[in-house]
């Protein structure tokens, strides 16, 4: 569960493409929490090069660092990561 901007908790689900489980290996600071903290809240943009792809870019309170998480939806809670950094 994670709570949105409006302070609403919500039920949310990631999936990951296989780029993304490649990647995380060379990331292991980033976690799950921080992903799904960053798609709720952060500043949601579409893609310029992929339709359907949006990115959102938000700061990771724990750490203080910004963060960016490439994703698509698949559902209204399912969201599958293509890559973060």
């Amino acid at each position: 569960m994670i709570q949105t901007q409006n302070d609403k908790w919500v039920e949310m689900s990631l999936e990951f493409s296989k780029h993304w489980e490649r990647k995380r290996s060379f990331r292991p600071d980033i976690s799950d929490d921080m992903l799904l903290a960053v798609i709720a809240r952060g500043r949601k943009t579409k893609d310029a090069h992929w339709v359907g792809v949006l990115n959102s870019v938000g700061r990771v309170l724990s750490s203080g660092r910004k963060l960016k998480v490439v994703y698509r939806m698949l559902g209204r809670k399912r969201y599958r990561v293509i890559t973060a950094y």
